[in-house]
């Protein structure tokens, strides 16, 4: 996939969002747990106060005894990590054995305006804690007396479990990003399968194996397939014009070098020889104009939907079969190897035009044999015709395979031949190579493609 691939746009866009989605998801969690845990140890320090204040007993003589202190095994150990203390006017009376010789150091501001909520302090060995202080009033024989309760748990125990929170949520959205984001290919996989058989259809019409894009496609991608098919069709009915316009216009050159023609012979025979030479070269030039545009209007390599896919097996069978029927062909040993099913895209008329003329050409210039081999490559169809004539030096080669252009100028034609057979595979997207034979003479390979 590459930086254009719609397929990949999808997975980077749904992999943005899973992980803004899960990342948010996170962050909220971990907030509403780092909540819950601080209300429900908040809960605890004053459930604990609540006991602390339940258990409280005042003697006559004013002094407080804790009768039924908080049960926590932690509020018995040294430096445990939960403590409570009781103060009345800023002097500590009575605390947690855990704080053994310490207290708990209460802001001044607490005393006087108690927070509604918890706070944080710093206690025995540096230990900070989670605080919740609260007030009780009692009555004694000195009157009324007001009394600060104070309970704390080590804030290491809620970051201990923030922490494994953490490291758990963690995993689950590792794990939940990965199935989001298997989740995420399957839906683009599937939502883009339609494209993919589109592409098929249309490889398919290119190939000429059908002539419009056919099948049952989703509502979101239909009217591309209508507008396609119109396309196509428009694309047809163009080129049809095109052909007939150019057909008429070589016909119509047809009747005017006709009458050229004979002008020239009248110039000849007036003793304007000379001239009579140079309109005949320039008539000759222009029919082979003419006869090239014709050859080139009647193709349908240049309609990629016209043509399907043909077995040329019996084509390359008649077209052997003709050219023995000529003259000279019945006197040369015609050797043939192709198998009997080669399925090729190509209008039968053209393959005709392409093979027909280089058969023609062999069988002229052949001494005694000619090779005709076809078979299927990895790069389409190629069919290959040798003989073993003079051949064709090799900087000639390419030249000939230009328009009106012949190795040998002393025998009869136009030279077109071999130029009508280069611009036919060119319309098909195939390619036409010359090279000296293994016979002795010329080679010439066709490769036309799927």
């Amino acid at each position: 996939m590459t930086g254009s691939s719609l397929r990949l746009r999808l997975l980077l866009a749904w992999a943005v969002f899973i992980a803004l989605t899960l990342q948010i998801a996170g962050i909220g969690l971990y907030v509403l747990f780092e909540r819950s845990i601080s209300r429900r140890t908040q809960a605890e320090l004053e459930a604990d106060l609540r006991q602390l204040s339940r258990g409280m007993d005042v003697h006559g003589d004013g002094t407080i005894e804790i009768v039924r202190p908080p049960t926590d095994p932690q509020f018995f150990l040294n430096h445990s990590g939960r403590y409570w203390q009781i103060e009345e006017a800023g002097r500590v009376v009575l605390r947690s054995s855990s704080l053994v010789d310490e207290t708990l150091p209460l802001p001044e501001w607490v005393r006087k305006d108690l927070p509604a909520g918890p706070l944080w302090l710093q206690g025995p060995l540096k230990q900070k804690l989670y605080t919740v202080v609260t007030t009780r009033r009692i009555e004694g024989a000195g009157g009324s007396r007001e009394l600060v309760l104070t309970a704390a748990v080590n804030a290491i125990e809620i970051e201990e479990d923030t922490r494994k929170f953490s490291t758990d949520l963690f995993k689950s959205l590792t794990a939940l990003a990965g199935i989001l984001l298997l989740g995420a290919w399957a839906h683009v996989t599937i939502g883009l399968r339609p494209l993919e058989r589109l592409r098929s259809s249309v490889s398919r019409v290119r190939s000429g194996a059908d002539r419009d894009i056919a099948g049952d496609f989703p509502d979101e991608v239909m009217p591309l397939v209508s507008e396609t098919n119109a396309l196509l069709a428009a694309q047809e009915d163009e080129l049809a014009r095109a052909r007939e316009r150019a057909e008429d216009l070589a016909h119509g050159l047809k009747t005017p070098l006709a009458v050229m023609g004979a002008k020239s012979r009248e110039l000849r025979q007036a003793g304007q020889a000379a001239v009579s030479a140079e309109i005949d070269k320039q008539i000759e030039i222009m029919r082979r104009h003419v006869e090239r545009e014709l050859a080139r209007a009647r193709a349908r390599g240049s309609r990629p939907t016209a043509h399907e896919r043909t077995n040329v097996s019996g084509l390359l069978d008649n077209l052997v079969s003709a050219m023995q029927g000529l003259p000279k062909g019945g006197a040369l040993e015609w050797v043939a190897d192709f198998p009997r099913e080669l399925l090729v895209a190509v209008d039968k008329d053209d393959f005709y035009n392409m093979i027909g003329n280089l058969l023609e050409n062999a069988q002229i210039y052949a001494t005694s044999k000619i090779r005709l081999e076809a078979c299927r490559t990895e790069h389409g169809a190629e069919f290959r015709i040798e003989d073993d004539g003079p051949g064709v030096p090799d900087h000639e080669l390419t030249r000939i395979l230009e328009r009106g252009q012949r190795a040998d100028t002393a025998s009869a034609g136009t030279g077109l031949g071999l130029a009508i057979v280069s611009d036919l595979v060119e319309l098909y997207g195939g390619t036409v190579t010359l090279s000296r034979s293994g016979l002795g003479g010329l080679s010439a390979e066709i490769v036309l493609p799927d």
